[in-house]
């Protein structure tokens, strides 16, 4: 029984009290920063690089295509970005920055786990806004690194970044989010809980429908995220060995933010939603509630069952873009015991999922 929010930012059990007519007392899950990418070798949180394979079949299948920056670097500095392929390739790409024509850069792949070196290949008087392809002579499903380093001009890597970590909001830390890529990260619990809260909603690809430019590059549809699309899931496991899953899902655990409500990129854009046929037929299949936390425009509640939970998993599909973890993606600071969690739902049918 699932109820409402779906990527994550924090998530909170509301614990069996030991009376049962005392209030459920809220504890937050800290979920385990995960930094993908990295400059001069430091971890840089909240940040996303652009990515793309090449599959055996000359495919391409992108993992991020998101740019808000173009993170340039200086000769003999480097980034990087840590991704999981889901399946064999051929080739790993990236969106290049460049100042000028005056510019050589060197990309490396390599194991992430090990660091052993799987390929590398230079490029020199490089185009800004082009995507550069290492070739690959066999990438097997895994995860990795790759590294840009520019040996001359000025050049960088287009990236996302989730969040200003100069601006965290009252009870937050912008110091890393659990960036899920095409794997599972699973939390701990260990306890029994009357309610499972989840803040988010949202996909760090906040667009129903990528840039038109997407579709020359891409090769996929990852980018095509519709109403009906999963992404991911959220699953309860429990100690009995029973697991509960809960599907994100656009237009049921999931939705969009950016383009509906905000004026980037030109918005908001409201319709159709502006109309109140459209807007009831909205409520009535969307499990997420509003919140008033500017990071985290959504909560949802999954009601488990009454035994003990051995852990929660959150699972990102490599079908789509974007990981569990909303544009602005915070982790949580613990909240003081007997602090109240997230608001309830506005009634029954809401609360319980149906």
């Amino acid at each position: 029984m699932i109820r409402r929010r779906a990527l994550l930012l924090v998530v909170l059990l509301a614990m069996l009290p030991a009376c049962g007519n005392a209030a459920p007392r809220w504890q937050a899950l800290v979920l385990p920063a995960a930094v993908l990418a990295a400059k001069n070798g430091e971890p840089e949180p909240l940040v996303l690089r652009t990515l793309r394979l090449t599959l055996p079949d000359g495919t391409r299948r992108v993992q991020f295509s998101d740019e808000d920056e173009p993170a340039l670097v200086n000769p003999g500095e480097t980034l990087a970005m840590r991704f999981t392929a889901s399946e064999p390739f051929r080739g790993a790409g990236l969106l290049v920055a460049a100042v000028g024509g005056e510019t050589r850069v060197v990309l490396r792949l390599l194991e992430d786990t090990a660091g052993r070196p799987i390929a590398e290949q230079a490029f020199e008087n490089i185009e800004d806004r082009r995507w550069l392809d290492l070739e690959v002579a066999e990438g097997r499903p895994g995860p990795y690194r790759l590294e840009l380093r520019v040996e001359r001009g000025r050049a960088g890597w287009w990236s996302q970044r989730l969040a200003d970590s100069t601006g965290s909001p009252a009870g937050f830390a912008a110091t890393g989010a659990p960036l899920v890529h095409n794997a599972a990260l699973t939390v701990p619990v260990n306890a029994r809980a009357e309610r499972i809260a989840i803040l988010g909603g949202v996909s760090s690809y906040d667009h129903g429908i990528g840039w038109w430019r997407d579709y020359e590059v891409q090769g996929d549809t990852g980018d095509r995220q519709f109403v009906g699309d999963e992404a991911g899931a959220i699953e309860v496991r429990y100690s009995s060995g029973a697991v509960d899953r809960a599907p994100l899902v656009y237009g049921w655990t999931l939705w969009w933010r950016t383009h509906l409500t905000s004026d980037r990129w030109g918005g908001p854009f409201p319709q159709p939603f502006d109309d109140p046929t459209a807007q009831a037929a909205r409520a009535a299949a969307l499990r997420l509630a509003p919140t008033e936390h500017p990071l985290a425009p959504f909560q949802w509640q999954i009601v488990p069952r009454r035994e003990a939970i051995e852990s929660i998993a959150i699972v990102d599909s490599p079908a789509k873009q974007g990981v569990p973890g909303h544009r602005r993606d915070l982790d949580p600071v613990a909240r003081p015991a007997g602090e109240r969690g997230p608001a309830r739902a506005r009634d029954r049918r809401q609360r319980r999922g149906r």
